[in-house]
């Protein structure tokens, strides 16, 4: 995908469409190039992300439409469609889903309960639990499917990449403000930068600014950009690009000329 691209800036229940800076292009990757020791899919991946989230979405200056708010919705309609239930190998079934407390974190533990639901075995670091009750209703689902919650993270990164085989990150986002983090999201950050084992982001990577990509942030190998690819992608050098969220009406697309890439068939994740 090389067409132009604007900023995106999510919060809970919307999703704004920033100013276009014209110019800005999203890297091409190529598709379908998978790592040997990559325990599933991306594309799999970037369909758990998906499917465990909805979204109010709105654009300043149109309408407001609405999706279904419910994630069983979401979940039966695309999951069960989308999701390459045979192609995902089970032979590193271990993950780790390190989620905030702003809307990335809410992904992260949605995430985590589908990825349970396929038989994979996450375990979710959730360092400070946000008193939003779709954050508390994603806890108790995670709870009650027998993920478990880490009480800390490990200083030492080896114990992380001895335990499992893939970081999700989740833990900061479009909302988080670049610089110096309040504890204990600036010690999480300094050992995810550290880990060697493959680490994915949601979104944006955390640690980076959403508009300019500049910080001191991680550097993920994936990056699962959500609803359309945020400024600071264009600053992304990992091993793959995915855009997860087949969801935008027509009209907004062309409103806001976003030159989508075409989604495989049915499915609601495509590579860039």
């Amino acid at each position: 995908y090389t067409g132009p691209f604007r900023a995106f800036k999510v919060s809970t229940n919307t999703l704004n469409c920033a100013q276009k800076r014209p110019g800005n292009q999203c890297r091409s990757f190529r598709s379908g190039v998978m790592w040997s020791w990559w325990p599933l899919p991306v594309t799999s991946l970037a369909s758990a992300f998906w499917i465990s989230c909805s979204f109010r979405v709105t654009f300043k200056g149109t309408p407001t439409h609405p999706t279904p708010s419910p994630c069983t919705l979401i979940f039966l309609g695309f999951s069960f469609q989308v999701f390459p239930r045979r192609s995902l190998p089970r032979k590193q079934p271990t993950l780790l889903v390190v989620c905030g407390c702003e809307q990335n974190g809410a992904v992260g533990l949605a995430c985590a309960r589908h990825l349970r639901i396929f038989e994979y075995e996450p375990t979710i670091f959730y360092p400070k639990r946000s008193s939003n009750p779709l954050f508390r209703d994603f806890t108790t689902q995670c709870e009650k499917m027998d993920i478990p919650f880490l009480s800390y993270l490990p200083a030492e990164t080896q114990l992380i990449s001895d335990a499992y085989n893939l970081v999700i990150d989740a833990l900061l986002g479009v909302e988080a403000t670049p610089g110096e983090l309040p504890e204990p999201f600036g010690t999480i950050l300094a050992t995810l930068k550290q880990i060697r084992i493959p680490l994915v982001s949601l979104d944006v990577p955390s640690g980076w600014d959403v508009e300019t990509g500049t910080s001191d942030g991680i550097s993920p190998d994936v990056l699962v950009s959500l609803a359309a690819p945020k400024q600071c992608a264009t600053r992304f050098v990992g091993k793959h690009h995915l855009l997860a969220g087949r969801f935008l009406p027509y009209d907004m697309q062309k409103k806001f000329e976003l030159n989508f890439p075409e989604y495989p068939g049915t499915d609601d994740v495509v590579s860039l």
